[in-house]
């Protein structure tokens, strides 16, 4: 069963959306989209992978070094980037902080969540 799941025709582009979602951008472009999903078929990227269907070092090369990855232009671009979940956010932000936990005190206290 595993094995016709993984060789679907939806697995690749699904792959290949979410990896490039934690590695370079939230909002990726069809095309690259289309371009990390096909490394992933076929094995290869620019001559980088085993020629294996669902080789991860032709996926991750095909992200990493994908134009839309590295383009400096694109960083002026409000569309690109990463969004962060908003636990993380928090996190970020108490650290960068450096606060500190009294004894007994939450850092946040979460009453009435039910209103």
């Amino acid at each position: 069963a595993l094995d016709h799941y993984f060789h679907h025709d939806n697995t690749a582009p699904f792959i290949a959306f979410r990896l490039i979602q934690r590695f370079t951008t939230s909002n990726p472009n069809p095309r690259y989209v289309k371009e990390v999903a096909t490394a992933f078929r076929t094995g290869t990227y620019n001559g980088i992978g085993s020629g294996v269907y669902g080789d991860l070092a032709s996926t991750i090369a095909a992200i990493l070094l994908h134009a839309e990855a590295r383009s400096v232009h694109l960083d002026a671009n409000p569309f690109k980037g990463n969004l962060r979940e908003p636990l993380l956010r928090l996190l970020t932000l108490v650290r960068g902080m450096e606060l500190q936990q009294d004894e007994g005190h939450p850092i946040v206290k979460m009453d009435n969540l039910d209103t």
